[in-house]
């Protein structure tokens, strides 16, 4: 996850989050969102004009409201990253395809 203010990068996050039962790619989408977002809290930036960009598709439509959180491993961290998100006055969420995402792919 890669965290920019005013088009400069602020904070790049790359960790290993174990793999296995209760693991999967939305998982792990939903863990880099929610922590990018516990980042911004813990900096006292969730007042800022905050732009998420992602290539889960999964993750940005849910996040936005146009998708509904159903059912998966995924749901108990969709709903927690989605409480984090509600602090924020000024975020949007932007779905960018995976072949588009370069720095994403390095960082993972």
């Amino acid at each position: 996850m890669v965290i920019k203010k005013d088009g400069v990068v602020i904070k790049e996050i790359s960790e290993i989050i174990g793999e296995g039962e209760g693991m999967s790619n939305n998982v792990a989408e939903y863990v880099a969102a929610k922590t990018a977002l516990e980042f911004l809290i813990e900096n006292n930036l969730d007042h800022e004009q905050i732009a998420m960009f992602g290539d889960s598709q999964l993750v940005i439509q849910q996040m936005k409201g146009t998708w509904k959180i159903k059912k998966g491993m995924y749901v108990e961290i969709a709903h927690e990253t989605k409480a984090l998100a509600d602090h924020f006055k000024h975020l949007s969420w932007s779905w960018i395809p995976r072949e588009q995402n370069a720095l994403a792919d390095i960082l993972s």
